[in-house]
């Protein structure tokens, strides 16, 4: 977000790297949400291995149970979305919001909102050109 793209990147392959020396996954998804972050600033093909590392990160917690991690996970798959199909992210993102406020992840919500927001203002500005 603050633009230190390479820093990003290091930061993440270290947290991947650290993540491997254990089995749990309350440390190994973290790290493959932030490395997932780090993909979607690169190119197209980033974004689609972006788009899968987060798919799989979403089923692994879901199977756990891990509702938190797989909302995270979710978060981060519809601001991928937004730069692919902004309505349909919003949409995902609504229904996220929707889901967490009702397990109590204000926090949460209120991002999926203004990660859907911003969705809002692409699709606007995209219909305008």
């Amino acid at each position: 977000m603050q633009g230190k793209l390479e820093e990003a990147r290091k930061a993440a392959q270290r947290g991947t790297a650290l993540s491997l020396t254990s089995s749990d996954p309350v440390l190994k998804l973290p790290a493959e949400i932030a490395q997932a972050r780090v993909e979607m600033k690169g190119t197209s093909a980033h974004l689609a291995a972006a788009q899968r590392r987060l798919n799989s990160v979403v089923a692994t917690a879901r199977r756990l149970g891990y509702y938190h991690l797989e909302s995270q996970a979710r978060l981060a798959l519809g601001e991928l979305e937004i730069q692919i199909n902004a309505p349909l992210a919003r949409k995902h993102l609504t229904r996220l919001a929707s889901e967490v406020r009702i397990h109590g992840f204000e926090l949460l919500a209120r991002q999926a909102e203004d990660v859907a927001g911003k969705g809002a203002v692409i699709a606007e500005n995209g219909a305008t050109h």
